[in-house]
């Protein structure tokens, strides 16, 4: 009996891992989605007021070919 009790106590404890380690992941994920979803807007806004994409590119610290793949996006 004791046994019975030792393996579902372990069960419990890695189910709640388990758990806890999709939540951790799916907020990450969440915050990744929100912060690149304002780097596009911000590079948008550059793009805008015509600023060249390789400076754009350097500061927001991504591709210019990415810079380029926003603007195109929004034409």
């Amino acid at each position: 009996m004791l046994t019975l009790f030792d393996q579902e106590y372990v069960w419990n404890l890695e189910r709640e891992r388990i758990r806890q380690e999709a939540f951790a992941e799916g907020f990450i994920q969440g915050l990744l989605s929100i912060r690149n979803a304002e780097k596009n807007e911000i590079v948008q806004l550059l793009l805008d007021e015509n600023i060249r994409p390789d400076v754009i590119a350097e500061v927001v610290k991504i591709p210019v070919e990415q810079v380029i793949a926003i603007g195109k996006k929004q034409m």
